[in-house]
């Protein structure tokens, strides 16, 4: 059900429109006496400044101005700045230091702007101010203690911003304050008890910030308080008993916390309460009989949600009827029990009633019908029995409605029809029965209609299309349905979900389904359907779920699904289709589940090239043959794999041990052979296996068991006796210890003479045995290095033939290395060392060589990921080689291009001996960005951007290097096992989570950008002290200092440096969402670079006329001039090739 209008949000919304009014009230300062005062000059620095960082010009902020002239001002006799009022002026940038020169100031209002930036310290000498308002703008950091310090505030509001860290303990100095308002921030820490020292303190709003801790006891003596919000925080612990002192208070809410414990007795004391919010918490106990004496309450909120686990219990206090200006009664969501009090039908006002979600009994009460004001009413989920009541059409005001689930019985009431404003219906999973009522076309408000899990019977009537216009989800499964589909239902253009699933109904599908083209879900499964699925379906290209299965549907599957480009889940199982799999499907790349078991299949499984997110692929019981892709593979998120009841040959893909996310793989009743790969044994997901009726055999015992296996897992169910030798030798080669007295012999050589002796024969048994049991060791290594060679030639070579990806021998990069010589060595990396080298193929192409550090499964990912990347700034992956013997470790190798001009860090330190133009690092960056922009589109994460990733072409172009690269799923985040970076450049968002995304990369890449820019390290020392880049940058943008940020040996425009710099700034921010892409920066670089071309081509130009100019008054000979010009052309040609 829609959430109802909240009280409190009125209640804010009149003391905004109060506060609103009390402003228009106020003078202005002395305007009587200053209207034609002009602007004191001590002021005009600040005005001028603004004018900069907000990059617009405002009317009357200049010095000497007349203070009337200017807009939003006020001013004193003297003309010292008493007032600024830009509140919604639409001001963009930060606010400047020089605030701190307004010293006669007393109200600041630059509410609901664009500021960004941090809240000057400057703000904290301004010992006048009474009035700060800086509400719904984007400024970040911690709030300046030094507000502390303002003796005369009396209303602050900082609101709606990104401001994090705690609130500072000075704000007990602030006797003064009226109105404190710090909600909607990022605001940590505990609440300070300095808070408590505000005696004067009428309203304290703290809500949506992060604030923990527990409510501080103390604060139930600021008993001038008439409003306090501490919800949407995390606060923890009890409502403090003392709450009773508030006795002003008239809104209470401390929702959406985590608090505990019973409600105090003492909140009956709050005789002026008109709101009280309680909910989403996980409080405990009875709601005290005693609150029903607080008859002020108009909005009453003590219901927790389901997920956090409300245990009120329990009845409703018979005694709520009293409370006669309730206008919301919000109870769902705990365990409350009994009959619903038959008083409440006293509660005339009632426009919100919610009992939802507990375990209330008894009948719906007949008073319901006293309820004429109400908007929202809902009963479900108690046991709550009886029938649903007729009286409900004359509540002509709801808009929202839910019975069920219950115990309901009989029939929906005819009279619902009355209900014309009704936008939400539910009436599900409960005893109603009878047909859905032919007037139900009435409803034209109608957006949301749940009808499904009851016993309706009948058609769906016709008139269902006269809810046109507005009905956006209609439910009606589980139910016993019988017909067509009518054709009016094509008719509902505004549905995004539509189930009739699991009813009777029979006949065609109806092709003008695909009308219905807002569809985001479709669910006719297990129904009669009959016929070939529409091809109009096609058109429906915002479906994301799609349920035909358990239809006795023909034909084939279209060839076209993959139109439907943002689909996830497809589901045609059991409706006897026929044909082949459509090879377009492995081009969804949207697609996680694919159901199309038991049907008719026939050919061959095609390739899955694309559908990287495919969690679910179910194909049993067809008549598929041939091999198992290859390329099924690179669904590396599977989890559920059934391909069994097929008629599918050939061995299982080796680098199916790349696919460590399957829970549940089934291959039986098929004609797969070979040995069961020992990966399988690694998969600790692995919990259902099934390979029987098949000619797959266990591995041999003489291979060691992977360090994860252990009886538990399905693979050791599947081979017992694999998983039982585990750490053993193999059997026939144990010893046996015989001692002299069990081998002793009545024969003459036996007891001495000239034999020999028992000792010697003894003692050549034993080394006999020892010696063939370290034969039969070393040939079970060599049998195992061999095995896992041939595995991981023949996994790679299966994926990288089709990435045109060349394989080279270990010889021929030995030969290109110089057998790894130290000569040849370029430098080490996260990933591995890096080697120049020669192809020995041709003896011209140059390589990079990586000795590569991965593990398997992260190389096979960078040379699948790498080997079809073509992009002028990526260095392109030209091969590969794995190679080894029994003596050394398995080498993995990646060959790489070689780029002739090393990396960026050289080029761009301070100390270089050429360093590079602005111009060239602006190229540089767009270089990288688009690089990056390349990698996002495939949703590759780098993980590791930093100068030395950076490689320079001989013709200054960029190119991404050292892959550390991981795939981010769902196109947002993948879980990366190790937190890879380097400090400085590292994503602090990434390095707490370990999850790698597009946006760690653009952290990334707005540290570079200033580290290019300035040429300083990523840590930088700044005032004795160490900093990082980012705040650095940011102080001297505050600060206007923009030559600090360019290497002193170019030059490069101000302007232009202050974009650049505010770009990298926006790449940094805290707030993963507000990051730019890739795409926006290289844009927005090339935009700079473009203008500073312009420019330096305008200034070039310029220089060249007055040259001429000059000329033309020195030379008064014609000849002498043009030889002098034709001079001036070469120098300025060869000063643009430099």
């Amino acid at each position: 059900m829609p959430p109802p209008k909240s009280a409190a949000m009125q209640r804010r919304t009149w003391l905004a429109a109060f506060a609103a009014a009390l402003w228009l009230a106020t003078p202005a300062v002395s305007s009587c006496h200053a209207a034609n005062v002009p602007i004191h000059a001590s002021q005009a620095v600040f005005l001028s400044d603004c004018q900069k960082a907000w990059g617009t010009t405002i009317p009357g902020w200049s010095q000497g101005a007349s203070c009337s002239a200017a807009e939003g001002l006020t001013c004193a006799p003297s003309g010292m700045i008493t007032a600024i009022r830009m509140d919604s002026a639409n001001i963009s940038g930060a606010i400047p230091d020089s605030i701190s020169s307004l010293t006669a100031l007393t109200w600041l209002d630059l509410e609901f702007n664009q500021l960004v930036g941090s809240i000057p310290l400057g703000v904290g000498n301004l010992p006048a101010l009474e009035y700060l308002a800086l509400t719904s703008n984007q400024i970040i950091g911690p709030i300046p203690a030094g507000i502390g310090n303002l003796p005369n505030l009396k209303e602050l509001y900082l609101g709606g911003n990104q401001l994090s860290g705690p609130i500072p303990d000075g704000f007990g100095n602030l006797t003064n304050l009226v109105t404190l308002s710090l909600a909607s921030n990022l605001l940590t820490g505990s609440i300070p008890n300095s808070i408590t020292s505000l005696n004067q303190l009428n309203y304290l709003y703290l809500a949506f910030n992060l604030l923990s801790g527990s409510i501080p006891n103390s604060i139930t003596s600021l008993n001038q308080l008439t409003s306090l919000d501490l919800s949407k925080n995390q606060l923890m612990g009890p409502i403090p008993a003392g709450i009773g002192n508030l006795t002003n208070l008239g809104e209470l809410s401390l929702a959406s916390n985590l608090l505990t414990g019973s409600i105090p007795n003492s909140i009956t004391s709050l005789n002026q309460l008109a709101i009280l919010d309680l909910g989403y918490n996980s409080l405990t106990g009875s709601i005290p009989n005693s609150i029903t004496s607080l008859t002020l309450l108009s909005d009453l909120y003590e219901a927790y949600c389901v997920l956090l686990g409300n245990q009120l219990s329990g009845p409703i206090p018979a005694g709520i009827g009293i409370l006669t200006n309730l206008a919301a009664l919000n109870l769902y969501g705990n365990q409350l029990s009994g009959s619903i009090p038959a008083g409440i039908g006293s509660l005339a006002w009632l426009t919100n009633l919610r009992l939802g979600r507990n375990q209330l009994t008894g009948s719906i009460p007949a008073g319901i019908s006293s309820f004429t004001n109400l908007d929202s009413l809902g009963f479900e989920e108690n046991q709550l029995s009886g029938s649903i009541p007729a009286e409900i059409g004359s509540l002509s005001n709801l808009t929202a409605l839910s019975f069920c689930p219950n115990q309901l019985t009989g029939s929906i009431p005819a009279a619902i029809s009355n209900l014309t404003r009704l936008q939400f219906l539910r009436i599900e999973s409960c005893q109603v029965s009878g047909s859905i009522p032919a007037a139900i076309g009435s409803l034209k408000s109608l957006q949301w209609m749940y009808l499904g899990g009851i016993q309706l019977n009948g058609s769906i009537p016709s008139t269902i299309g006269s809810l046109a216009g507005t009905l956006g989800l209609m439910d009606l499964s589980n139910s016993s349905l019988t017909g067509s589909l009518p054709d009016s239902i094509t008719l509902l253009i505004r549905l995004s979900q539509l189930s009739v699933a699991r009813n009777q109904l029979i006949g065609n599908i109806p092709y003008g389904i695909g009308n219905l083209y807002k569809l985001s879900s479709l669910d006719l499964s297990s129904n009669m359907f009959t016929d070939s699925i529409p091809s109009s379906i096609l058109s429906l290209t915002q479906l994301v779920s799609l349920n035909l299965g358990g239809n006795p549907l023909n034909g084939s599957i279209p060839a076209s699904l993959d139109s439907m480009v943002m689909l996830e889940n497809l589901n045609l199982s059991g409706s006897h289709l026929k044909g082949s799999i459509p090879t377009t499907l492995g081009n969804m790349g949207s697609l996680k589940s694919l159901y199309m078991n038991d049907n008719q299949l026939t050919g061959s499984i095609p390739g899955f090239n694309n559908t990287m997110n495919l969690t679910e692929l179910v194909l049993s019981g067809n008549q598929l043959s041939g091999l198992i892709p290859p390329s099924i593979t690179f669904c590396k998120q599977l989890q559920r794999l059934w391909l069994d009841n097929n008629s599918l040959s050939g061995i299982l893909p080796k680098l199916l041990g790349i696919m460590t996310q399957l829970t549940s793989l089934r291959i039986n009743d098929t004609s797969l052979s070979g040995t069961l790969p020992t990966f399988l044994g690694s998969f600790s997901s692995l919990d259902s296996l099934n390979i029987s009726g098949t000619n797959l055999t266990c591995p041999p015992d003489y291979i060691a068991c992977g360090p994860t296996q252990s009886p538990k897992t399905a693979f050791c169910r599947t081979c017992p006796s694999f998983c039982s030798t585990c750490g053993k030798p193999s059997p026939g080669s144990a010893t046996s210890n015989s001692s002299p007295s069990s081998t002793e012999s009545s024969s003459p050589a036996a007891s001495g003479g000239g034999g020999v002796s028992v000792g010697v024969i003894i003692g050549i048994a034993v080394a006999a045995g020892v010696i063939l049991l370290l034969l039969i060791a070393a040939g079970a290594i060599l049998l195992y290095f061999r095995h896992k060679m041939e595995q991981k030639k023949t996994s790679l070579e299966t994926s990288l033939a089709a990435a045109h990806c060349t394989e080279f021998s270990l010889a021929e990069v030995l030969k290109a290395t110089n057998n790894w010589s130290e000569d040849n060595q370029l430098g080490s990396g996260a990933f591995g060392d890096v080697y120049k080298g020669v192809s020995p193929r041709d003896g011209t192409t140059v390589w990079a060589v990586k000795r590569a550090k991965l593990i398997d499964v992260d190389f096979q990912r960078e040379i699948l990921q790498m080997a079809d990347k073509n992009h002028p700034n990526i260095v392109r992956l030209l091969g590969f080689a794995v190679g080894g013997d029994v003596r050394s470790k398995i080498e993995q190798i990646l060959i790489y291009e070689f780029v002739s001009n090393g990396d960026l860090h050289k080029w761009i330190d301070r100390d270089a001996s050429n360093p590079l133009s602005f111009k060239q690092r602006l190229d540089i960056l767009i270089g990288i960005a688009r690089g990056f922009e390349y990698l996002h589109s495939f949703d590759i994460v780098h993980r590791d951007i930093k100068p030395a990733n950076i490689l320079i072409t001989a013709d200054m172009q960029a190119k991404i290097a050292d892959f550390g690269l991981v795939r981010a799923g769902e196109g947002t985040t993948v879980g990366a096992t190790r937190v890879m970076g380097t400090p400085g450049y590292l994503d602090p968002v990434y390095s707490r989570t370990s999850l790698a995304t597009s946006a760690s990369d653009v952290y990334s890449f707005g540290v570079l950008m200033l580290v290019v820019l300035t040429g300083e390290a990523p840590i930088v020392e700044s005032a004795g002290e160490t900093r990082q880049i980012t705040s650095w940058a940011f102080e001297c943008v505050t600060l206007g200092d923009l030559g600090s940020l360019t290497d002193s040996k170019i030059e490069a425009p101000g302007d232009a440096v202050l974009r650049v710099t505010q770009l990298a700034i926006s790449c940094t921010v805290e707030r993963t969402a507000s990051r730019p892409s890739m795409a926006h920066i290289a844009n927005e670089l090339k935009a700079i670079r473009d203008e500073v071309a312009g420019k330096d081509e305008l200034s070039a130009a310029k220089k060249v006329d007055a040259q001429v100019q000059e000329m033309k008054e020195a030379f008064g000979d014609v000849d002498a001039f043009e030889e002098s010009l034709k001079m001036i052309g070469e120098s300025f040609s060869n000063e643009n090739h430099v």
